[in-house]
Formats: C-alpha cells, structure tokens, sequence
C-alpha cells in the first residue's frame, strides 16, 4: 500500500511539473483569471492532517519564491499555501499595471482555491507592503470564500502613501520602485539624487535610469484619485470590508501611515474583528529587536509568525485558541522598550495634547523665537511668513543631513529662510507620544496652489534632532477637502488644513524639546509644487509665492500630540 501511495504522488508530481519536499507536494499551476489571463501559482499541499485544507493565499509582484519562508511555515502548519505572481510579473501573463486589475484577479484566485478538491473552501490571505494592499482589494470585490486577511506593512494607498502623499507626488519613491522591477539602475547613476530636481519631473525615469516607463508617466497624468485609480484606492471602501483583519507593521516603517488609515476606516465602519500590532520594526512581516546600532531588547523580538498562524487557525480551522481573549492592540513603546495594550486605537485614557504656535519676533530659521507653547497665543505676532521658490524649494530633512551630516543640518536649517521652526521648552518630564499625531494650520499664500510641509522632531540639549515617528508630513492645499476635486485658492485668504504627521510610539525624555518645522517643499525626495495650479509634474513654469502661517486667538495654528500614561491603562 505505501508503495501505491509513493507511486501515485510521484505521478501526480511529475504532471505538474513540481516536486515533493518531505510530506508537502509542490506543485505549479495556472490558475485563471476571468478574462483568460493565466496566473503563475506555486501550491504547498501538506499530506496531513488527512483530507482538504483551509488555504493561504499570497500574491506579490516581487517573485514567488520571496515567500518560501512562509509558504514552508504555513504548509507545515496543516494550511494548503497558494502563492501567486501578479499578472504580467514572471510567469504570470498579461500586462502588469501596479493596483488596477489586483481586486478582479485576487477574487478570481480565492474562488479558482475554494473550488479544490483538497481545499476546505475557506481561504486567508497574507503579504507584505504592495502584497498587503492588494489584499484589501481582493477583499472589497467579496470573494464568499475570503474567511480572512493580514496586510502586513501595508501602503496606504495611491494619494495617502504612494505614489502621491496626500497629493504630493513621492519623486524617489516612484522611480525606485519601479526601477527596481527593471533591473535596480537608479543606483547606479551618477549623481541621481540631485538630478531628481530637473523638470519636468515626468521625463525623470529616462533621464536617470536610461529607460522610460509607461506606468510613470500614467502615475503622473493622473494626479487626482479620478476613474483611472478607483480600483486601486481603497481606503474610502473599507467600510464594506467586515471579515476578521490582522494589521501589522512597525513605527520604522515607510508605509506605517497605512496602519493608521486602514484600522480608523474599519473601526469606524463597524469591523468588530480587528488586531493590530505595531513593533520597533522595519517594512517587514518579521520582527527583531535590533535596528542599527540600536537593541530594544528581547520583548521586541516576538514571533510573528505563530501569531499570523494562531489568527489563521481560529477563523480559518475554527479553533478556540484564545486568540480573541487577548488586547485587541498592541503598541511598542520606544524608549522604556515595553508593549503597551488596549481594545481600540488610539489607546484607551489617550489623551491629545495641544501645542500652540506663537512668536513675538518671527520664526524664520533657528535664530528665530518661534514657540510650542500649552495655550493659545495672548499677544505676540499673528503671522509668521516666508517666500517660497520652487526654483530653490527647500530641502527635506533626510537631504539636509546627506549634505553634510549634523553640520549640514545646523547650516542649513540655519540659513534658510524658508523654514519656521517652532519649539517647545525644555519637558519637565518624559513624554509618551503613542499614536496619530496631527497639525491643525491656518495658513494663506499669494498663489492658486501650494505645498504645506511639517517635520517634527525633538531635539536635546546640543540641538540634535531626532524624528518623532515618520518625522515629517505634508498637504498640496489643492487637496484640503478631497483627494478626488481639488480645490485651487482664493489669493491671500486663510484656509484651514490638516496635516497628517502619521503616528508614533516613543518616549521623549525628560528635558527635550519639541521641535516643528513648516515649509512649502521637502526637496528633492518628493516633487516641489510649482505654485500655478498646473500639473506639477508635467509643467516646467514657476512662480513664487508668498506664504503665511497664523497663530492668533482667531487663528490658533497648533501641534496635536497623543500622550498615554502607561499606569493609567492598568
């Protein structure tokens, strides 16, 4: 009889052109799409426990075996693993086009699983960055046999993440990204990083790399979230999304904004099946405990992956394994290196902190007097102001200190005056800042359209700043009220905005302050607003603008800050 069995899976190996490792058959299909298009899908099938399976599903544009790791952990586990290249990516046909066709082929694949013979007919999804977006896709077309998800780091979408940021185009971003699905020649180019400032900014990919892209120039024609982006913007559609969804990412990561958007659109919605973890941790589904020079100690290092199996193994195999007994959120804490716990995000007894901005002489540069005061400014300046050139626009942070370290910084920050800094004074004592964090501005500009750019940082008794969280945010006014009708301005008339400044979970030590810079670019990293009401990207026309920030009782521009006591959640 064990010869028969041999026999039988040898035949069935060899059809399908796979292979057998140990007690879990590999095999490659094509799994298709409704419009005939073929999807590449390497199948992990376990030989026990005996019968069909509940399936993992992960579908990635970055090549199948990227997630062998985990294809090998979950068929260990007892789960059937299906993991599939995007269409037009490797073996898959057709034409690839980043987040357009992900919703349609992603139902296809979790339907084409279901139907299996060695399938439950219940089905989770997994994957990291890209991988973790487009599961939401997938998801929002409702596949009935989708049972569950976790988008690992996952973006937020094209006009809140990438490739725009609130309207702000992510120059770098998009050119390394795609660069590197055509061979990585971003890098290789001599002086790329200060070429990102020649315009058009839409000729950049073959200037640079020596190859053009037609996914570029199509991210760039469309700048608002208009028809071409609709089945690739999610996070407006998460209120239809009610199946079980574990979100998980760390406060190091580029897309952790994603987190954010993604949990308050489904708690607001009414999703009751939500966990969320958030680690000292990079654009990764796996932890660690180190970054750099930096250790957070063991709490940091958890595993992620029993976690991801123990969600699987309740909403997937029906097991009561406690997994909902447990705090629905899990926050690490920078600096005392501790986790933090609550049902809901923000943390239960947050409370939100207000930081006025005022000045008395002017905030422009350090040698200004700008402040982050407790209350609303009683006397003092009502503006501040500045003149921004998009034929000089003002460098980002990362950039000042590329330029020269801790000296370029000060030498720059302290030159230019195009920057308003505000601080706070010296903390009377240490500071938890865990969660979403905001400014309120009220600001006016001569021009049809402008950029609003906010870092934050603290900074210690030598001036050394360093990023609270992400460390920076940023608004094209055009978009103030919505990503999809953008609104140019009246000349001169005070407009009330909100700049996400992402989320944090740290620590600021007793005697820090707190620093906010405001610009109107963050050069060259993200594309500068030329101030005409054009197409920024496309146009090569400038003109300068004329910007003030107000900090009145009538205008109180202000820092939101999220501060937890951590005695206070017990």
């Amino acid at each position: 009889m064990m010869k028969r069995k041999l026999a039988i899976l040898i035949s069935v190996v060899a059809l399908s052109s796979g292979s057998a490792i140990g007690n879990i058959e590999k095999r490659t299909v094509l799994v298709p799409a409704r419009d005939g298009i073929r999807l590449s899908t390497d199948l992990f099938l376990p030989d026990a426990p005996k019968g069909p399976k509940p399936v993992i599903l992960i579908r990635t544009p970055y090549g199948k075996t990227t997630y062998r790791e985990m294809a090998d952990y979950f068929s260990g586990r007892g789960f059937a693993v299906a993991v599939q290249d995007v269409r037009g990516r490797f073996r898959s046909e057709g034409a690839w086009e980043p987040g357009i066709r992900e919703g349609e082929d992603g139902y296809d694949a979790v339907e084409w699983l279901a139907r299996q013979d060695w399938s439950s007919g219940k089905v989770g999804m997994i994957g990291a960055s890209y991988d973790g977006w487009l599961q939401f896709l997938a998801a929002l077309e409702k596949p009935p046999h989708l049972a569950a998800i976790i988008p690992n780091v996952p973006d937020a979408g094209p006009f809140h993440n990438f490739p725009y940021e609130y309207g702000v185009f992510f120059t770098y971003g998009a050119l390394w990204w795609l660069d590197s699905f055509e061979g990585g020649m971003l890098g290789r180019s001599r002086d790329w990083l200060n070429r990102l400032n020649t315009l058009p900014v839409i000729d950049l990919m073959p200037r640079i790399t020596g190859k053009d892209s037609a996914v570029f120039r199509q991210w760039i024609q469309h700048n608002t979230s208009d028809a071409y982006w609709a089945k690739a913007d999610y996070l407006d559609r998460l209120g239809a999304l009610k199946i079980p969804v574990l979100l998980q990412g760390g406060w190091f990561d580029t897309a952790t904004n994603g987190l954010k958007l993604a949990y308050q659109k489904l708690r607001e919605a009414g999703n009751i099946n939500l966990k969320l973890i958030v680690g000292p941790w990079i654009h990764s589904a796996k932890s660690s405990r180190r970054l750099g020079d930096a250790d957070f100690g063991p709490a940091a290092e958890i595993d992620l992956f029993n976690l991801y199996g123990r969600w699987f193994d309740h909403w997937l195999k029906g097991l009561e394994n406690g997994i909902l007994k447990e705090p629905r959120v899990q926050l690490f804490l920078l600096g005392p290196n501790r986790w933090l716990e609550g049902d809901a995000y923000p943390l239960p007894k947050t409370v939100f902190t207000e930081f006025y901005l005022a000045s008395d002489k002017g905030a422009e540069t350090l040698k200004g007097d700008g402040r982050l005061q407790p209350g609303k400014p009683a006397s003092g300046k009502e503006f501040d102001a500045y003149a921004y050139d998009p034929g000089d626009p003002t460098p980002g942070l990362t950039t000042r200190f590329r330029q020269g370290g801790m000296k370029g910084y000060l030498e720059i920050t302290g030159a230019r005056k195009d920057l308003l800094i505000y601080e706070s004074a010296p903390l009377a004592g240490p500071m938890n800042i865990v969660g979403p964090i905001s400014l309120k501005l009220f600001a006016s500009t001569s021009v049809k359209d402008t950029d609003w750019v906010s870092t934050l940082a603290s900074v210690d008794e030598s001036g050394v700043p360093e990023p609270i969280g992400r460390g920076f945010g940023m608004l094209r006014a055009r978009f103030r009220n919505s990503v999809r009708r953008p609104e140019l301005l009246e000349k001169d008339r005070i407009y009330e905005y909100t700049i996400d400044l992402w989320q944090a979970g740290a620590q600021i030590p007793k005697g820090r302050k707190i620093r906010l810079e405001i610009s109107s670019a963050y050069s060259p990293t993200y594309s500068r607003n030329l101030n005409t009401g054009g197409n920024n990207e496309t146009d090569t026309a400038y003109v300068k603008a004329n910007q003030r920030i107000f900090h009145s009782a009538a205008y109180p521009s202000r820092l939101i800050v999220p501060v937890v006591d951590p005695a206070r959640l017990k």
